[in-house]
């Protein structure tokens, strides 16, 4: 998404400082506030001008999709220095031929400056520039960066009854990171803070800030709504807002701004800060103190910050390519996808979709099982041989047990008869395996990054030391469990046979029960030859909602395509039907899904214990 200022609006705020160049002429210091007028005037127009340019590098640009979060980003920061020249430019209109002409002037300058400032940051990041202020070693104040900051807020503050209660005192050691950037990550916090007090009982924002352990903590904290629990990863992704008015990326580049500087910017529970009278949201500030950083060395802790680095910096592909011969369901299929901001492609035969898949990265592919030529199993069958981590929905107006059984076997996600009960069901189905597919490149990626940057870890690097533990469990992965079968004894045997620790339940409720407990690795569900229980797909959907990674094998008893159909939609691991074919079918099957299985919770496990040091593996989609 592309995002510049355009000339009317730089136009219209030429003419508002026209006037105001025309109204100054009365005053007594005309000549220095029309010189004042003039340098914002000035900047305006180099705005504009960076604009153009701006829009030919976007041509030119390789990296596209980190450009449009930039060119994104322009126009958010801009917004803060812009609103102090227009409170300040105000309060000279309202007291013009007054004695503080001559301080708000200054302020006026100041915030040019900043603009200026911001701009050429832009400038650097878009030239790839080695000289740009991200990641570069730089000092700043705290005190000096919260009272800028905060003068941005002085008129809204008084308009709005906003106080600020500010605890940052004189002595606190300087911070590693550029000015500029510490003074938007504090601006972007106090902005959104005002706005939340601002029709609350308790007005203030709160500003504190300590020293410990060679980094200092910036909390700033309020007592406005709190924000829901499962948002409190969300309000970080960009474009994310709860504000008419708001673009979605203050949070979001503040983290990132913070991270490139070696620290990090959180939510944090306000209960942990140990206050008598604990606020309803507070947001931590982490940077590295100048006191610990040795001159010439990169800000951030070693290990630590690369990764970061490195997390922030995963481009995983979320392509779609939609392979249906009818025409009209391709372009359905597109029209809907885009609709949902998902890119997609679309062909209608076999050979144009291996083509495809072999000039580019796709996450998942849509099949039509019945295409010319190669059909949609074979193609299943080819794509995962070459291209195994891709995930395949396959359609079918021609829906069978066996073909449904196939899919299955083959390693389809899902398998979706024609027609779709509706669009947003297949949406549904879309999101859930772009997710699958983003989660699991994000660990796979990471733990090749451990594997290459953990060999050697500095004396005393804590947080090296602590990722080589992570990397270590990981390799080690989880203890194996049970295979919990739910059906007769002699499948029990069988299974025990095939080298399985086997043990039996009986029951849904037994069942739900021992999965509850953590040590079971898979259910084998065989489906009761006679009385009352659940079908296949409620079977599924309710260990699944035990246990949200259960490997969930179904025995079936008959060839029903609807139960076969729903134990797919729900998420089985594999689907057999009874008489089994014996060991050299069963034991492959259930072992394949065992070690799908078991790589998941080696991926959860890395998850958890990457985000006790700040590292969030989930996507926006998770």
């Amino acid at each position: 998404m592309i995002v510049t200022m355009s000339r009317s609006a730089i136009q219209r705020l030429q003419e508002y400082f026209d006037r105001l160049q025309a109204d100054a002429a009365r005053v007594e210091e005309a000549k220095e506030l029309a010189s004042i007028v003039e340098s914002i005037a000035d900047t305006l127009t180099r705005l504009e001008l960076t604009n153009r340019r701006y829009i030919d590098q976007i041509a030119r640009a390789v990296r596209l999709s980190e450009i449009g979060a930039w060119s994104a980003s322009l126009v958010h920061d801009l917004r803060q220095p812009l609103l102090g020249i227009k409170g300040f430019a105000e309060l000279i209109r309202q007291k013009a031929g007054q004695g503080s002409i001559r301080e708000w002037s200054e302020e006026v300058l100041l915030q040019v400056s900043r603009l200026q400032e911001i701009i050429g940051s832009v400038e650097a990041h878009l030239r790839l520039d080695s000289e740009s202020g991200i990641g570069k070693t730089a000092l700043a104040s705290v005190p000096e960066a919260v009272r800028e900051a905060l003068s941005l807020f002085s008129v809204r503050h008084a308009k709005w009854g906003v106080s600020v209660d500010c605890a940052v005192g004189p002595e606190l050691a300087s911070v590693s990171i550029q000015p500029v950037h510490l003074v938007q990550i504090l601006s972007n916090l106090i902005d959104n803070a005002s706005i939340a007090v601002r029709e609350s009982g308790d007005r203030t924002v709160r500003i504190s800030a300590t020293e410990h352990g060679g980094e200092v903590r910036i909390w700033i904290t309020n007592h406005g709504p709190a924000i829901p629990t499962d948002l409190h990863e969300r309000i970080f992704e960009p474009f994310f807002t709860d504000q008419e008015q708001g673009t979605g990326l203050g949070l979001f580049i503040s983290r990132q701004l913070a991270r490139h500087a070696g620290g990090d910017l959180a939510l944090v529970d306000p209960a942990s800060l140990g206050w008598q009278t604990p606020p309803a949201v507070a947001f931590q500030i982490r940077l590295p103190s100048a006191a610990g950083t040795q001159p010439g060395a990169p800000a951030g802790r070693g290990l630590d910050r690369e990764l970061h680095r490195f997390v922030d910096e995963l481009e995983i592909t979320q392509r779609v390519l939609a392979v249906d011969d009818e025409a009209v369901v391709t372009k359905l299929l597109l029209d809907y996808m885009a609709s949902r901001q998902i890119l997609a492609d679309g062909v209608s035969t076999a050979e144009e979709a291996l083509e495809r898949l072999g000039e580019r990265d796709y996450a998942l592919a849509v099949i039509d099982k019945n295409l010319p030529g190669i059909d949609g199993i074979e193609l299943l069958r080819r794509v995962k041989a070459q291209w195994p981590d891709i995930e395949v929905l396959l359609i079918t107006a021609y829906a069978s047990v066996d073909s449904a059984l196939e899919a299955i076997a083959e390693g389809a996600y899902d398998y979706i008869p024609k027609p779709f009960p509706s669009l947003s069901y297949v949406g549904e189905k879309v999101r859930a395996a772009l997710a699958k597919y983003d989660f699991e490149q994000r660990a796979r990626r990471v733990i090749s990054f451990l594997s290459r940057s953990c060999k050697e870890v500095d004396q005393g690097d804590q947080t090296g030391s602590r990722l080589q533990h992570i990397l270590a469990e990981y390799e080690q992965g989880p203890e194996r469990g049970v295979v919990l079968v739910r059906g007769p004894a002699g499948l029990a045997h069988s299974a025990e046979k095939l080298g399985f620790q086997v043990e039996r339940s009986f029951g849904l409720d037994d069942t739900l029960a021992r999965v509850r407990s953590g040590d079971v690795d898979a259910v084998v569900w065989v489906e009761s030859e006679s009385g009352p229980g659940p079908g296949p797909a409620e079977a599924v959907r309710t260990l699944r909602e035990a246990d949200a990674e259960m490997a969930v094998f179904v025995v079936g008893r008959e060839s029903d395509l609807s139960n076969i159909v729903g134990a797919i939609g729900e998420g089985v691991g594999d689907y057999l039907l009874r008489p089994l074919e014996g060991r050299e079918l069963f034991g492959p099957r259930l072992e394949r899904l065992l070690r799908r299985r078991r790589l998941v919770r080696r991926y959860r496990n890395l998850t958890l214990a990457l985000k006790q040091l700040n590292v969030n593996l989930a996507s926006s989609r998770d």
